[in-house]
Parts: structure tokens; sequence; C-alpha cells
């Protein structure tokens, strides 16, 4: 009867079934070179609203925002980069020039 191994896969480390490993030119260790996106921030509103709109809303672009209340999303954001419009459920819906010509809605 075959040695019984510990291996959850149910092969021995050494068990290569007659394959040599592969090869290699990858360097651990070294510095990005590339610009990464990350997806993923901990950090307050404000600032990750900042990221949000730089990442996926173009300079210029028209952005419509219904529920801007007191604009604590907003903070971080440079809005004289974008054509705002900003509303609150307060208020109403947004002016009629922006109906049907918005690049963005939050």
């Amino acid at each position: 009867m075959p040695e019984r191994s510990n291996n959850p896969y149910g092969r021995r480390p050494d068990d290569t079934n007659g394959l040599k490993p592969k090869k290699s030119n990858r360097f651990n260790g070294g510095a990005a070179t590339n610009n990464l996106i990350l997806s993923c921030h901990r950090d307050g509103n404000d600032s990750v609203f900042a990221r949000i709109i730089k990442l996926y809303v173009k300079e210029g672009s028209r952005i419509a925002d219904c529920t801007y209340g007191k604009g604590v999303f907003w903070k971080m954001v440079e809005t004289t980069r974008y054509n705002c419009f900003f509303s609150d459920p307060k208020n109403g819906v947004l002016p009629d020039e922006v109906r049907g010509g918005i690049d963005s809605r939050m």
C-alpha cells in the first residue's frame, strides 16, 4: 500500500510526475513600473467621491446632482473643472436647461 500523504492535494511535495519546474525571468520585489488605478480606498466620503469623479468624469462634462443637499460629498471636488448643476430633494427637480444634456448624474 502506498504511503499516505498529508498534502491536501494527495501528492507528496517531491512528486512532480516527471515534469521540470517552470523557469521564469520574473523578478520579485521591484518597484511598480505602471500607473495603477486603485479601486478600493479607505477615507472620508468627500475624498473618495473626488477620486471617483476624477476617474470616471471627463473635465468639462455636465454633471447633475439631484441629491446635493449641503454639498458634503463635493467639498474636495474642483467644481470649476466641470459644468455642475446642483439640486436638492427639498428644492424639487433640476432646472429645465439641464434635462436631456447631462454627461453624468449623481
